[in-house]
């Protein structure tokens, strides 16, 4: 019988273990995401007003810096795809003293190794296309300036983008799928997680959701978005259906903690089974 319970005991040690271990697991691969969502404080943020000037969250927005009037466009060779070629046109015609530039993988892939050599090895390893594109980006604003896709739009030599392009190498991670990769190597996130950090925030302002108009309903938006989502893979098909079901994954972890909380329990009640021994097979009748 002490057999048995000390079977019992190990056996809720090493269930409660793995609980244990299963949080922590869970946790560390999920902190990039909840992490800079923590730090991120709304309250010390510049925010884009309507007028598209800054309205102050901070004490005074830092002025320093002029934005250059060129519009940046990557596109992997110079045949822009049909559905594309609308939506370039028009930020032509509505920026008609706006000088425009067309970056196609070629054009990218020089640029990188003529002006930022330190970087060229991380960016022509990067395993996915998306990556590189994310990275030119943020190298074209910090040595031109100027807007680029998806409204990313930066001085020349402005030390945030210095930092972006500085710290791709040591970001450069594989986090187990393409979507987490690219988030966070070269992606929102990574832009976001170096924005918590940034000691000017002074020089940073943001496009509040209602004039971005791509996440949330808006009357009057500033863009017209036309989806690629060139980081989608699978990966991120099954992550999305996970955020917009959240109720699905509370009832599944939920589920499995009932189920162990009532193994464990029916344990610790399980009756101590009684074992008889017959007289011929006594050990100390043997012995006699």
């Amino acid at each position: 019988m002490m057999a048995k319970l000390k079977a019992a005991g190990r056996a809720n040690k090493v269930l409660l273990g793995l609980v244990m271990v299963t949080l922590v697991i869970a946790l560390t691969l999920t902190s990039p995401w909840y992490i800079p969502w923590l730090v991120w404080t709304r309250g010390r943020t510049n925010y884009v007003s309507s007028s598209l000037t800054p309205y102050y969250a901070v004490d005074k927005f830092d002025t320093n810096y002029t934005v250059p009037k060129i519009i940046h466009q990557t596109w992997k060779d110079s045949n822009v795809p049909l559905k594309w070629q609308a939506a370039r046109q028009s930020c032509i015609d509505l920026h008609p003293d706006y000088e425009y530039k067309l970056w196609t993988d070629a054009s990218a892939d020089a640029f990188i190794q003529g002006h930022y050599p330190d970087l060229a090895t991380t960016y022509m390893k990067y395993p996915y296309v998306i990556q590189r594109a994310d990275a030119i980006r943020y190298a074209l604003l910090d040595h031109y300036g100027g807007f680029s896709n998806d409204f990313l739009v930066g001085a020349p030599g402005h030390p945030f983008l210095k930092k972006m392009v500085s710290s791709l190498p040591s970001h450069n991670w594989w986090l187990f799928s393409k979507y987490a990769t690219v988030m966070f190597s070269t992606g929102p996130m990574f832009v976001t997680a170096l924005a918590t950090s940034f000691h000017n925030k002074n020089s940073l302002a943001v496009l509040p959701d209602d004039m971005y108009g791509k996440y949330v309903a808006s009357p009057d938006p500033l863009f017209l978005h036309l989806h690629g989502s060139s980081w989608h893979g699978e990966d991120a098909k099954s992550a999305l259906w996970f955020l917009h079901h959240p109720l699905v994954i509370a009832s599944v972890v939920l589920g499995l903690l009932a189920a162990l909380s009532v193994y464990l329990i029916m344990l610790r009640l399980r009756p101590p089974q009684r074992y008889s021994v017959s007289e011929a097979e006594n050990p100390l009748n043997k012995i006699c």
